[in-house]
């Protein structure tokens, strides 16, 4: 079970693999776990030390894709009724925050102070409200790359909200390990967020 990271990971792997996965909101593991999601912040943690159902040795002993994904949703729909808690708040925020909303419009938009949004974030989603924000705008930064119809770096800066092109590269160093041009060169996305690097 992955956490919400504020920097980019590497995961190296040699030889034959499958993997199947799933991808949850960002308020889901506290709905899920009823952990704080600031416990899992930048860290895997093996989900035989979350649940302590056979799960994991289901999904390997099925014989197709499709078995596995009714184990997996079996068990996340059986988890959520496990829980009492009630993410609606998060979720607001959270959804707020995603469709391009200022921490300042967010609290005046719930009657909250940014003490009670800091508490809120970093509880469901496991990272501070103002790191969040940042990821979520890299986020659709790099959907607007990956549609490669802009004319220059400076354009995409300005266009992603970002003050100066040194700021932008930074950023994206932060969350990918590589500058925009690196990575466009370099990589081979598969899977959404799970990009591949040329050897």
């Amino acid at each position: 079970m992955y956490g919400q990271f504020n920097q980019y990971t590497e995961e190296r792997i040699s030889g034959a693999f499958r993997i199947i996965g799933v991808y949850l909101y960002p308020t889901a593991l506290k709905a899920l776990f009823g952990i704080d999601a600031n416990e899992f912040a930048n860290q895997n943690i093996p989900l035989e030390e979350l649940v302590h159902q056979p799960i994991l040795e289901k999904v390997v002993n099925a014989r197709t894709v499709r078995e596995k994904i009714v184990i997996i949703s079996q068990f996340l729909v059986q988890q959520l009724q496990n829980q009492k808690g009630n993410a609606d708040k998060a979720n607001y925020v959270s959804n707020l925050l995603q469709y391009g909303k200022s921490l300042k419009q967010v609290q005046q938009e719930m009657n909250i102070s940014e003490r009670t949004l800091e508490r809120l974030v970093k509880q469901y989603v496991g990272m501070s409200p103002k790191v969040y924000s940042r990821i979520i705008r890299f986020q659709a930064n790099l959907n607007l790359l990956r549609e490669s119809s802009f004319k220059s770096l400076t354009e995409l800066t300005y266009e992603s909200g970002y003050f100066d092109q040194s700021h932008y590269i930074r950023e994206f160093k932060t969350f990918t390990g590589s500058t925009p041009k690196q990575y466009l060169l370099d990589t081979q996305e598969q899977l959404l967020n799970f990009p591949e690097f040329k050897k």
